[in-house]
């Protein structure tokens, strides 16, 4: 098991970087100093802000998502995890990382284990919910995407997984089926010990208020990212029309959930550089935006380690969190 888990680390590393030789063999190194020698800093600190803008849209959400749970924890305290996340999703080899670490975080700061790991899990599923939808009407709309087997494939792959998974998350009935004709006895106590979890999610079925404003945050954080790669163009002096972003960029980010590289290294640089490239974008100014993207998200990843060790103090119990208000045992 150990063995074939570092094959697949080393695979994925070698993904990583056959895309960035990829993207710079095609693009070059001057080119990309060029955009960004060129750049309008304004637009830069309007780019990074509408980072922080969909951060805390993101944990809005998932305080809305946390509270059925009866977890009282601040808005600080979400956007702070958030940030934790960023963090552990550049130096965990696995793209769920992040969200593994504000899930422990946040259960143990509530005592709610299995609860605060299912609302990161809705806070998830609902996001993909919109993404999917987006995804597919942007396919449909336009016939780029459709002729291309390189954006046609994965986004097909993407909809069928989450078709796959919506069963476990509204049918008590067809998890204890699986349950029962489990292929080894290993998968089905596992199953049975996630029980907890399970009955965590299906008590969502029962707050249509929360999964309604959930997926109305999850609209409006599509919508900080459109605009978010819009002021990127402009930053490097290129206006796209809007509607032409409203296609690609769910496309984009359905391509950056594939797991073939690490911590999406690689795969999110060329996904910028290819599709914007469909829209009309110079290649330079694609991989460019592709580079932001991620020098942004390794600086709220630092910001992320660097306050991490805030979250030592527990919330649980009447004590008072740094970022958590002061709770007592009634409550």
């Amino acid at each position: 098991m150990v063995r074939w888990k570092s094959g697949r680390l080393y695979v994925k590393g070698g993904v990583s970087i056959l895309l960035l030789y990829y993207v710079f063999k095609k693009v070059g190194w001057g080119e990309v100093w060029n955009e960004f020698a060129g750049a309008d800093v304004f637009y830069l600190v309007l780019y990074i802000g509408l980072g922080f803008v969909a951060t805390l849209v993101s944990a809005i959400k998932w305080l809305v998502l946390s509270r059925p749970h009866g977890m009282h924890a601040s808005l600080p305290r979400f956007v702070l995890l958030y940030m934790v996340g960023y963090f552990f999703n550049h130096i965990l080899p696995t793209n769920v990382g992040g969200d593994v670490i504000r899930a422990y975080e946040l259960g143990k700061y509530e005592g709610k284990k299995a609860e605060a790991l299912a609302s990161v899990f809705m806070e998830r599923f609902t996001g993909y919910t919109v993404l999917m939808l987006f995804a597919i009407v942007a396919m449909a709309l336009d016939g780029r995407w459709r002729g291309d087997l390189r954006v046609l494939i994965p986004v097909a792959g993407a909809v069928a997984c989450y078709v796959g998974i919506i069963p476990l998350v509204v049918s008590r009935s067809f998890v204890s089926w699986l349950e029962e004709r489990a292929p080894t006895r290993i998968i089905g106590s596992l199953m049975r010990k996630t029980g907890k979890l399970q009955e965590a999610i299906y008590m969502y079925k029962h707050y249509n208020r929360e999964m309604i404003w959930a997926l109305g945050y999850s609209i409006l954080f599509y919508g900080v990212a459109v605009l978010n790669v819009y002021v990127g163009c402009l930053m490097f002096g290129i206006h796209v029309p809007l509607g032409s972003l409203f296609a690609a960029v769910p496309v984009m980010l359905v391509l950056f959930m594939i797991p073939i590289s690490i911590g999406g290294i690689g795969l999110q640089e060329w996904a910028y550089y290819f599709v914007m490239g469909i829209i009309g974008v110079p290649a330079g100014v694609g991989l460019s935006l592709g580079l932001l993207y991620r020098a942004r998200a390794v600086a709220f990843g630092l910001l992320g380690g660097a306050i991490y060790p805030l979250l030592s103090e527990k919330g649980e119990g009447g004590a008072r969190g740094v970022f958590g208000k002061v709770r007592t045992t009634s409550e």
